[in-house]
């Protein structure tokens, strides 16, 4: 009888191994995270956060590094 345990223990964490192998290989529960490009703005008027005591400046404009930054004036 303790043979058998053992037997389809191993049994199960070959399975489990092999389905673990399968979901990684599909590129699921990785943890890997998918970027997707964005440029965030062309122009400085494309920051403006309506607040008029700030400077509203595009940074690397037209890029996928693109980023708006709302400085007080």
């Amino acid at each position: 009888m303790h043979r058998l345990k053992s037997a389809l223990l191993i049994i199960f964490l070959i399975g489990m191994l092999a389905f673990a192998g399968i979901i990684i290989g599909q590129g699921g529960m990785t943890g890997a995270t998918t970027y997707s490009s964005t440029v965030v703005c062309f122009s400085d008027s494309d920051c403006n956060d309506h607040v008029a005591t700030t400077i509203d400046i595009c940074r690397n404009p037209g890029t996928d590094l693109s980023l708006c930054v709302n400085k007080a004036e």
